[in-house]
């Protein structure tokens, strides 16, 4: 992965421009991203980044472009007005709201880069003429991961400031975890009233709650197949296979308000033997989560 550095024109850039693109060769194949943050006055680079993302389709690393572009805006440019520019007709009007987000496999992408866009972002397409920087560093950065030389146009390029990435960097972090629900109307209420949190996305099967750093994709149990083959989407009657867990500074407070809320603890608060006092209780599709507290000593 590369990564340019600020060049001061961040301080100054009132207005900003993100070209994004992705590509795949194969369809699904080995495939990158490139993203760039441009002054809209000046044209000047603010930051740029490319990465490999492994076998993936054109359309996953579009968006995955798109997400990298954002969070690039987010850690330069975050006050500065932002049009996002991109050559894939399908990402543009999805983010756009004009089409609806089918696939699942697009889902948690277009609910991330949802969470990550300003209000009032312009979302324009162009012709692919006008995304070649976008497009030159996704294609050098495939280049380099199968050893190809650099092409004579990338090697007149000034270099970036880069920082030594591997494939795995970010899984450091998780992004957005989907659950799979009977009733998304019902899942997203309790979601709300429970924990509080806001709807980031939501089309006719699905609703995507955002947590401070996670993404929590309500997902009806229908759609999921094509998630999880050629494994079986299990039902609420086959019993928890996964928690998710809140750490807190009072666990008891917390229980506290959740009865208060309608929440039926399980089991809890009570101390356990790793040096946690926890409760759980489940959703209403019989996810399991855990609120814990860690105990002093």
């Amino acid at each position: 992965m590369t990564a340019a550095s600020s060049t001061g024109a961040a301080d100054r850039s009132a207005s900003v421009v993100i070209e994004a693109d992705g590509g795949s060769r194969g369809n699904p194949g080995p495939a990158a991203y490139g993203a760039v943050l441009r002054d809209a006055a000046t044209g000047e680079v603010i930051a740029e980044r490319a990465e490999c993302i492994g076998v993936a389709t054109n359309n996953v690393a579009e968006y995955r472009g798109l997400i990298a572009g954002l969070e690039l805006y987010a850690e330069h440019t975050p006050d500065a007005d932002l049009e996002v520019r991109l050559d894939s007709k399908l990402v543009i009007e999805q983010m756009s709201g004009r089409w609806k987000v089918k696939h699942p496999d697009m889902r948690p992408l277009a609910t991330t880069a949802h969470h990550l866009a300003p209000f009032g972002t312009r979302f324009t397409w162009v012709p692919r003429e006008q995304n070649k920087h976008a497009d030159r560093i996704l294609n050098e950065a495939l280049d380099a991961a199968a050893g190809k030389p650099a092409s004579a146009g990338s090697q007149n390029q000034p270099a970036p400031t880069t920082t030594p990435q591997t494939a795995t960097s970010a899984l450091d972090r998780v992004s957005a975890v989907s659950l799979f629900v009977e009733d998304v109307q019902q899942a997203k209420r309790f979601y709300q009233d429970v924990f509080g949190v806001p709807v980031v996305f939501e089309d006719a099967v699905s609703a995507a709650v955002k947590f401070s750093n996670l993404v929590v994709n309500l997902l009806q149990a229908s759609e999921a197949a094509v998630l999880v083959a050629p494994n079986p989407v299990a039902g609420p009657e086959a019993g928890s296979r996964v928690q998710l867990s809140i750490w807190v500074d009072d666990v008891d407070a917390v229980c506290a308000e959740l009865e208060q809320r309608g929440v039926r603890l399980l089991s809890g608060p009570v101390d356990r033997e790793w040096g946690m006092r926890a409760a759980t209780f489940t959703d209403p599709a019989g996810h399991s989560w855990e609120i814990a507290q860690a105990l002093a000593g």
